[in-house]
């Protein structure tokens, strides 16, 4: 579970996976805030030795450039896109999540994101 700030609020949480420049994640949870988008890797426990979560994502929705999505036309048993594509400190970058419902998160993103870049041209 990620720490907020004090006045950051979770909109939505959902199990995901999550491809990032040829990696595959399988098994994490995607945080969406007021502010940011998280993704955070799921933790294990084993007989000797165990990992803590890791954040492997952590954008502020500010630096968010395109968020699109794609559902196939046969809806059962068929994955669900929702691509994210941001600013980073070395250029653009993309991470695709495999989620149930992309255009709800399609839609809070882009009402967020331009709530979020407002917020960030007048400070």
């Amino acid at each position: 579970m990620p720490i907020y700030d004090s006045d950051e609020h979770e909109l939505l949480s959902e199990k995901s996976k999550m491809t990032r420049g040829g990696d595959q994640y399988d098994k994490g949870t995607l945080f969406l805030t007021d502010k940011r988008i998280i993704y955070e890797e799921k933790g294990h426990r084993g007989l000797l030795r165990a990992a803590s979560s890791k954040i492997l994502l952590d954008i502020q929705l500010y630096n968010l450039i395109n968020v699109s999505t794609a559902i196939p036309k046969i809806k059962l048993w068929t994955k669900k896109m929702l691509s994210v594509e941001f600013e980073t400190q070395n250029g653009t970058d993309r991470a695709t999540f495999t989620i149930k419902d992309p255009k709800k998160w399609h839609d809070e993103m882009m009402k967020w994101t331009t709530d979020a870049k407002r917020r960030h041209d007048q400070d």
